[in-house]
This record gives C-alpha cells, structure tokens and sequence, in this order.
C-alpha cells in the first residue's frame, strides 16, 4: 500500500506497540479504537511482522477502515479510521 513519495495520512492519536508480539498490538489498537470518536484516525507503530495482518483482521470484525500500512526497516505503520458504524466484538 505504500508509494514512494506519497504523504502518509495524518493521525488524531499515535499507539506505540513496537517490540509487542502478536496479539498484543491488535488487542491495544482494539481497546484504544474503542474509545476513540468516528471518524478519528489511530496511527499504530509496530514491529511485529503479523500485525498489519491482525490489524486488517480486526478492522473487518469491528467495521473500521484500514486506510494504508507502510513498512520502514523492522517497523510497520498502520492507519486505521473509527466506523461510525461499529461491529460489536471480535471475541
């Protein structure tokens, strides 16, 4: 999803996951999306090589939008957006 010279989206809050294994960033991202108000955009910063995927998991569970995920060396930024339409739980 990432192209050269293309500005990343911007953030409302920024979730620092790095050095946390699965499922550790998905279950933080899910409880910081739960508070968070529609339409507000959480960047998360990670390191776990599965978290773009558990991510994009979680998003089609809950009804949030996964806008683009880029990876820099070892570290992967995720942009997620809050549905105003969320699904309950994803267990």
């Amino acid at each position: 999803m990432h192209k050269q010279g293309r500005r990343e989206p911007g953030a409302d809050e920024i979730l620092d996951v790095r050095g946390k294994c699965c499922p550790e960033p998905a279950l933080e991202a899910r409880r910081r999306l739960d508070v968070m108000a529609a339409g507000r955009v959480l960047k998360i910063i990670a390191t776990d090589p599965l978290a773009t995927v558990d991510l994009q998991i979680l998003c089609d569970r809950l009804g949030h939008r996964l806008l683009e995920s880029r990876t820099n060396g070892d570290e992967l930024s995720v942009w997620i957006r809050v549905s105003a339409e969320r699904r309950p739980g994803a267990g």
